[in-house]
């Protein structure tokens, strides 16, 4: 009876998670390809596109990893839209859900990690990178599996008392699931380490852990302190070919960054982004911190682990506000990881809540109301400009002797992958970025001698005004139009020159 009960748990738990990734699967899927890309999108589709070489360069040059780029060289051979530039970030964020599940499961069992999975899954944040053509999805998956591998070495002393390289004296069970466990450490370790540069602070966390599970089992500790070492030295040694670059970053960062220091609202407003649902409706806060309390109460028989989980979450915004103390750095998705942790925390409850069908009803309630958050705050075309409908305007009503001008900055690289993109591209038209140096009088002069002239800008600037000032004064506005946050398109006829 007992083995019928266990395999029929397993079924049950197996299709829990079936539902699970379905559930993040079309969360991640909706919406996809309706955005327009933004700025840092527009970037990753630009350098992705360059040859293998050129695109190494430029990563070191913009203080990047190379790693998700190179993936994207590839990838982008598949297809170039908004659709496939984002796919393989809903990919890893899916993997990300499977690795939560796997986190919560070593620590506190099945129904803890596909509780955890299921907050992760809802979580605003995170959502928003799995959608987002950038790193940070992988980056996340990464920290995930080394901290589940972590996770699951802390609860099997016998496990972490294999070396991850050299021989054991323990049973062939015991040193294989003893090494893939280390392995995935050090794996997940490295790959975190080559998809941003900013983990490591997870090195920092992850080594406090290690440190809270050295003092607390004193039987254990001169196994564990070697085996940690070792793991650690290896993640060096794999990490070598990248530290001089990594270095030669740092410097250029502390010298040249656009982030400035928070100021306390904005600290609040990130932490509550990253752990809190970034909800402000008194229900979802209570909601958050109830299963916070009870996901703590839940795993207190797991005392280190318990801790170990709290570390990531307390010490990485505490680690990151430190250093921007000397260079400010504090940004959400540096501390995207951390988000992960916090939720099997908050997962925690499922060890308290013994009957299933409260548990049943608990999930329904927290993914009901984890998705009208999301319907509330997240979707909804107005998160990012809409270039792609700004850019179909001007080239649907754009006459012959039309000249569109940029006078915003860096709206370039949107307009280059809207017009040169193999899948789909738009008919190109002339347009002058009249914000690089040099070319404003050059391409204001071509204005005047034109009958029609766009102007598509996002912020208000010196130059945008000057731009604007000056067709008002030799024509006439005759049509302005708003695509989402920020993104203006005006038309101007312009008066013929007198002779």
């Amino acid at each position: 009876m007992r083995a019928w009960g266990w395999r029929r748990a397993r079924v049950y738990h197996a299709l829990a998670l079936v539902l699970v990734l379905g559930f993040a699967a079309g969360l991640r899927l909706r919406e996809l390809g309706e955005l327009s890309v933004w700025l840092d999108e527009a970037i990753t589709w630009q350098r992705s596109t360059l040859a293998v070489p050129a695109l190494v360069r430029d990563c070191v040059a913009r203080n990047h990893t190379p790693t998700y780029f190179l993936f994207m060289h590839y990838w982008l051979q598949l297809g170039d839209d908004e659709f496939m530039l984002r796919l393989p970030s809903v990919l890893f964020g899916l993997l990300k859900v499977m690795a939560t599940c796997a986190l919560g499961w070593v620590t506190g069992g099945a129904r803890v990690g596909l509780f955890g999975g299921l907050l992760v899954a809802l979580m605003p944040q995170q959502l928003r990178y799995d959608q987002e053509a950038r790193m940070y999805a992988l980056f996340v998956f990464a920290t995930t599996t080394a901290l589940a591998a972590l996770v699951w070495l802390l609860r099997h002393p016998e496990a972490r008392a294999v070396p991850p390289l050299g021989t054991s004296p323990l049973g062939p069970a015991q040193q294989r699931s003893g090494r893939v466990a280390w392995g995935i450490l050090i794996g997940g370790t490295a790959l975190a380490l080559y998809a941003h540069n900013t983990a490591v602070f997870f090195v920092a966390t992850t080594s406090a852990a290690a440190l809270v599970a050295l003092a607390a089992q004193p039987t254990a500790r001169a196994g564990f302190a070697r085996n940690w070492a070792l793991s650690q030295l290896v993640v060096l040694l794999l990490w070598a070919p990248w530290v001089g670059s990594f270095l030669r970053q740092a410097r250029h960062v502390h010298g040249r960054f656009w982030a400035r220091f928070p100021e306390p609202p904005e600290i609040q407003d990130t932490l509550a982004d990253l752990y809190l649902f970034g909800a402000d409706e008194p229900w979802m806060l209570a909601l958050c911190l109830a299963l916070t309390v009870a996901g703590t109460w839940g795993l207190r028989n797991r005392p280190v682990v318990l801790v170990g989980l709290w570390l990531q979450v307390l010490m990485t915004p505490a680690l990151v506000l430190l250093v921007s103390l000397e260079r400010p750095m504090f940004l959400l998705r540096v501390m995207l990881w951390a988000g992960v942790p916090f939720a099997v925390i908050m997962a925690g409850v499922a060890c308290a809540v013994r009957a299933p069908a409260l548990l049943a009803g608990m999930c329904l309630v927290v993914a009901s109301a984890g998705f009208v958050n999301l319907e509330r705050h997240y979707y909804g075309s107005g998160r990012k400009p809409n270039w792609r409908a700004a850019l179909t305007n001007i080239v649907e009503h754009r006459g012959r002797r039309s000249l569109v001008l940029l006078a915003g900055g860096r709206e370039i690289r949107q307009v280059r992958y809207y017009l040169e993109r193999r899948t789909g591209p738009l008919p190109s038209f002339p347009y002058a970025d009249v914000t690089r140096p040099g070319v404003f009088e050059g391409a204001f002069e071509r204005a005047l001698g034109t009958r029609d002239v766009w102007v598509v800008h996002r912020k208000t600037r010196t130059r945008t005004d000057e731009v604007l000032e000056g067709l008002r004064r030799h024509g006439r506005q005759r049509m302005v139009k708003r695509y989402g946050r920020g993104l203006t398109v005006r038309l101007f006829r312009m008066r013929r020159k007198s002779t």
